[in-house]
């Protein structure tokens, strides 16, 4: 601060703790403008700002107000608290024990002022607390008008402390001054503010403000946006209270909603009606459709009426005229047949008729013994033909070598499938060549049966072991997804043998586990065989030695089975090596494992083919096994045997390989079944060929002798026919022929009788049907005409435009059958979609008279409707809208009355704000540069429409506030203001300080250059960019404190900053800087930082304290530099002395050779 400047201010003069922390009873000097508190981390020096901290925010322990040990802190969670600073609670950085505790704690901080009149005052805080009483801490708070109380004030003689009572009553009556006591932390922060106020009404500091100003400087950090510091660190948080408006605006929204339920419920009730009105209507017309249809039934039915009755008379007409004409042909039908019987008698006793008949006979007989023959001809040849066609190409499944014969055979028979079967005078098995083609083709088809037997042979074998294999995975696989083994049928055989002599014997597989299931196939194929050894309990190893002697000698196959011996170690009794196979087995069963560990006894698991030669005896993960100088893949393994969870886990595999099998033994079947069905049909061909040929053979002589006997009767048949007499024969021939015609005219006649009486019967019941069908539909239009949907000027008008449309009535009563159908199906679509609104409608909204409504008739359900409906048009909604316009009055009227005012009268206080503060800092400088605030409105445009209406004094008065909302006002926040108040939204405008954003602009006093703060945090140096932030804080704390500085001269009250290592991360200039800044607006500063601060700012500090500690003892070191000590120190300051930056530069560029 220059010289001329004068300060009129209120002092700390010092600070008292008493069981704080490490301090037992300490009395601090502070009357000095800045103070630096000085030492390394964890010695105890944030204890003091807390301290102070505490004292300022009545030991309200709540985020808003304290923030314990700031400077660590992280996200406002330390550790710290008050009781752990009563108890002494620490823990040393250094690694050393934790410091014990105080049982029990009387806690006293004490700050003392000095005004400028000389006058004093001190505030404090008593806190009780005890070890064993978790979180528990008792609060005290008091002022004194009159006396500075240091630790003396606190003690009992030199050890002890007083109680709060007996503190109490000291301060009360023997203290020096006028003592005050507070319940609450409010109430004292109040009175603190009273006394530490300028004595001028406008200078009275805000107890709010003043705790956050002095919060956010003990908790200041480095910081990236001037606008959201602005806001919060200058102007205070004061929300509107908009709990009114929304509480109004929740009745409004309840009656809108009502209104909007009754609209919906109207909207509702409409759609049923729209429904019923339309199956009405579609009903209407449906019964008109139907009385059409039932009139152009009637005239249908009268027309076919008169026309049976007109067809009924034409046949009696007609019947009569036949029997007239059929009553003159029987007078002739006796004379006909006298002349016709007589040429008869004539030509039937003729000598030639008597030989022909003979004749015929024996002719009848040898014909159908030549036809049966011939037939057993064609049987044979169609057998033949089958062959030769390709019916019984040979099957592709059989191999094609064995197709040789059956092709051999075939191209034998194929003379004989050219030849033709329908020659009945000259047949095929008679031609030359037929009886050796057949005998050589006979001779074959022996051959050709063995070829497909044996194909059929191989096929069947394949298929059974497929068969087989398939049937032993499906039974593995059912084994395997249990955990049970599948063994071989000796092991099993064994197994049985031994259970009948009382003897358990169990697979050594079931007994043990591979610990690594990547080296489970590995050691199985090692192992083979070995894995179904019987392990079996000591005691009854010599039976069963006993019963397996005798069994492996009946039964050779039992060779296979193995016994493991209990009392024989394969390999010495040691712990397997960790790289051999034998380290991978687990037993619970110490024969089993001593057993299976003894097979891999040095048989070593390796990767590699190089490893794999190397060893002498080894295994790999795929089964390769190294042993005996030799590398194979192993014993065969079909399935995981050892483990109960590896053979599990095996029966997917197993699955697999069925899998694939299946389709390979379904292509196996399905080859034997295609062999066996040709060898089937093949074999019965030929044996039929054989059986046919055999029978013809013997037969064909006979065959021959009958042909020639047959053609001797023909001849001689013909000869009798042409040496006969004609004239009787032609004679009898036309009597014959005359008799027939009128006979055949006589038959017609009756028939035409007949059919026409059929006829005439039919149509006269048709007639009485008709007339009844008549009836029946007069009938029913007549009950059409009785239904409640029926109207009959609408069902004629429908009828006359349908016949008038369609031009008959057979045509205008398919046109009414399809209206009356497709006006059903309208109805009951509306019928069916209005009941399911209705019981939606019920479901919804449960009507009083729901039960009733739904049991109703659609008609009047539909009236029921249309009363609701009317209503809730008419009364409801009109009730509603009235409370609503009523409710949104009255939440306009509050919200004019209790936010718009408050805000207009914030946005003053905002410019004023910026005002006095800009005016303060027009005076001052911070490095060369002078700062002012910029507050501009916000961008955000229905907050700047809002802002922009409110403060338009031309539109918007104190007096004319009140018609903010009139209909007659155009304005956009008018719209905007309602859309927050019906969105729900007034929280928005709740904060005064959203209309604005912040900034702070830089001009450089030398050169005249401006540029905003916001601006240069994104584009300058890190010094750079925190300065402007310390102006900031700056200014809220001459916000906060109500400082005023009139040219050369500061008035305000107390003006206490504490920083705990703000100043860190800024370079000395800059830290000098704001020390200078912040002593020139008349703060008190006290600055707790690392021993390093001392070379940034040091020389700036009036006095200066060390802080050290020894195990659970604080000490503090004082000192001042003097005028020689702050000289040498900026002779080393390369900002004031430049020169030294230069030489250093030079020194640089010589020794990297720049020139």
């Amino acid at each position: 601060m220059s010289a001329e400047v004068t300060k009129r201010m209120h002092t700390l003069t010092h600070i008292t703790l008493v069981n704080w922390y490490l301090f037992t009873d300490v009395t601090i000097p502070a009357d000095e403008g800045c103070i630096l508190i000085r030492g390394f981390n964890g010695v105890g020096k944030s204890s003091l700002a807390d301290a102070i901290q505490v004292v300022l925010a009545g030991a309200d322990e709540t985020k808003k107000n304290l923030t314990l040990n700031a400077a660590s802190s992280n996200d406002g969670k330390t550790g710290r608290s008050i009781r752990s600073y009563c108890l002494g609670i620490v823990s040393d950085t250094d690694g050393e024990d934790y410091v014990p505790t105080r049982e029990s704690s009387n806690t006293y901080i004490a700050l003392a002022f000095k005004r400028p009149n000389g006058t004093e005052y001190s505030i404090g805080i008593h806190l009780y607390c005890r070890k064993s009483e978790s979180g528990v801490v008792q609060k005290h708070r008091f002022t004194v008008e009159g006396a500075p109380l240091t630790s003396t004030d606190f003690m009992e003689g030199e050890y002890t402390v007083l109680p709060w009572k007996d503190m109490e009553h000291r301060l009360a009556n023997t203290i020096n001054g006028k003592a005050s006591f507070f319940r609450t932390a409010q109430d004292f922060r109040m009175k603190y503010c009273e006394l530490m106020s300028y004595e001028v009404a406008d200078h009275q500091i805000s107890p709010d403000m003043m705790l956050q100003a002095f919060k956010n400087g003990i908790s200041f950090k480095e910081q990236k946006s001037i606008d959201e510091f602005t806001r919060d660190y200058i102007l205070p948080r004061r929300n509107i209270d908009v709990m009114r408006i929304e509480n109004d605006y929740e009745e409004y929204a309840k009656i809108e909603k009502l209104i909007t339920g009754a609209k919906e419920k109207l909207e509702s009730l409409y759609a049923i009606i729209k429904h019923y009105k339309r199956y009405q209507l579609k009903s209407q017309q449906k019964i008109a459709f139907d009385w059409s249809v039932k009139e152009a039934d009637k005239g249908k039915c009268n027309s076919e009426i008169e026309a049976a009755q007109e067809l009924i008379e034409a046949l009696s007409k007609g019947i009569e005229q036949n029997e007239q004409k059929l009553a003159l042909l029987e007078t002739k039908l006796p004379k006909l047949e006298k002349a016709r019987d007589s040429s008869k008698s004539a030509f039937d006793n003729s000598e030639p008729k008597k030989l022909l008949d003979q004749i015929e006979n024996q002719l009848s007989v040898l014909t159908i013994e030549d036809k049966q023959f011939v037939k057993q001809g064609n049987k044979l040849k169609e057998d033949i033909s089958a062959l030769c066609s390709g019916k019984f190409s040979f099957p592709s499944e059989l191999d094609p070598s064995l197709s040789q014969a059956f092709d051999q055979g075939n191209q034998v028979l194929m003379p004989l499938d050219n030849c033709s079967q329908d020659d009945l005078l000259s047949p095929w098995f008679l031609e030359e060549k037929t009886p050796s083609i057949l005998s050589a083709f006979l001779r074959l088809k022996e051959s050709v049966k063995n070829s497909i037997e044996q194909g059929f042979d191989e096929a069947k074998q394949y298929h059974e072991s497929l068969q087989s294999e398939f049937t032993e995975l499906t039974e593995a696989y059912k084994k395997a997804s249990e955990g049970k083994a599948t063994l071989r049928d000796t092991t099993k055989h064994m197994i049985m043998l031994l259970k009948d002599s009382n003897i358990e014997a169990i697979p050594v597989c079931e007994l043990a586990t591979i610990t690594d299931t990547e080296w489970q196939k590995g050691i199985e194929h090692f192992l083979g065989s070995n894995r179904e050894s019987l392990v079996i309990q000591a005691d009854k190893f010599e039976a069963a030695l006993k019963v397996y002697r005798a069994a492996k000698d009946a039964i050779p196959k039992l060779r296979q089975v193995k016994l493991v011996n209990p009392d024989k170690n394969i390999w010495p009794n040691v712990e397997p090596d960790e790289r051999t196979a034998a380290n991978l087995i687990q037993s619970n069963h110490p024969v089993a494992k001593r057993y299976l560990q003894g097979l891999l006894f040095k048989v070593f698991l390796v990767d590699t083919e190089s490893e794999l030669r190397e060893a002498k005896r080894a295994i790999t993960k795929d089964g390769m096994v190294a042993g005996n100088g030799a590398i194979g893949g192993g014993n065969r393994v079909d399935f995981v045997l050892i483990g109960k969870d590896a053979r599990r886990q095996d029966a997917l595999r197993i699955q697999e390989r069925a899998s694939e099998l299946a389709p390979k033994l379904q292509s196996a079947s399905n080859r034997q079944n295609a062999i066996k069905s040709f060898k089937v049909e093949y074999e019965q061909t030929t044996m039929r060929i054989q059986d046919l040929w055999d029978e013809i053979s013997c037969s064909l002589d006979e065959f021959r002798k009958r042909r020639i006997k047959i053609n001797a009767l023909k001849v001689r048949q013909k000869e009798i026919e042409e040496s006969s007499d004609d004239t009787l024969k032609a004679q009898f021939k036309d009597a014959e022929k005359e008799l027939k015609e009128l006979r055949e005219e006589q038959r017609e006649l009756e028939l035409g009788i007949q059919r026409d009486k059929t006829i005439k019967e039919q149509k006269e019941e048709s007639l009485q049907t008709l007339n009844e069908q008549f009836t029946i539909i007069s009938n029913e239009q007549h009950a059409v005409e009785n239904s409640p949907w029926y109207e009959a000027q609408l069902a004629s008008d429908i009828y006359e435009s349908l016949v008038d449309e369609h031009g008959s009535e057979i045509e205008a009563l398919i046109a009414a059958q399809k209206n009356a159908k497709n006006a059903d199906n309208a109805a009951n679509k509306a019928k069916g979609e209005g009941k399911e609104l209705l019981v939606e409608y019920c479901t919804r909204y449960e009507p009083v008279d729901k039960k009733e409504l739904l049991a109703m008739d659609e008609l009047s359900q539909l009236a029921r409707c249309q009363a609701y409906a009317d209503r809730i048009q008419n009364i409801d909604i009109v009730i509603h809208e009235d409370e609503a316009k009523t409710a949104r009055e009255k939440m306009l009227e509050n919200f004019r009355a209790e936010v718009v005012a408050k805000l207009k009268e914030s946005f003053q206080e905002i410019d004023y704000t910026f005002d006095v503060l800009n005016s303060q800092l027009s005076g001052l400088t911070f490095n060369d540069n002078t700062y002012y605030f910029k507050h501009p409105v916000t961008r955000i445009e229905s907050l700047k429409e809002i802002h922009d209406y409110i403060t338009d004094t031309s539109d918007l008065s104190e007096h004319d506030i009140g018609g903010l909302f009139d209909e007659d006002k155009d304005s956009p926040a008018i719209e905007s203001i309602q859309n927050l108040l019906l969105d729900n939204r007034l929280h928005e405008i709740s904060d005064y300080r959203n209309f604005y954003t912040y900034d702070i602009i830089e001009k450089n006093s030398r050169s005249g250059e401006a540029r905003s703060v916001s601006k240069l945090l994104s584009t300058g140096s890190g010094g750079e960019k925190q300065t402007p932030f310390y102006v900031a804080l700056g200014a809220s704390f001459m916000s906060a404190y109500r400082i005023k500085r009139i040219g050369n001269h500061i008035h305000g009250g107390a003006a206490l900053a504490v920083f705990d290592e703000a100043f860190s991360k800024m370079d000395g200039n800059n830290a000098q800087s704001a020390l200078a800044f912040f002593r020139d607006i008349g703060l008190q500063v006290i600055l707790v930082a690392p021993p390093e601060i001392d070379l940034k700012s040091g020389r700036f500090a009036d006095k200066i304290y060390n802080v050290l500690r020894d195990g659970n003892r604080i000490y503090l070191d004082s000192k001042s530099y003097t005028s020689e000590g702050k000289d040498l120190l900026d002779s080393d300051n390369p900002y004031l002395h430049s020169e030294i930056m230069n030489d250093y530069i030079a020194q640089v560029r010589e020794d990297i050779g720049i020139e």
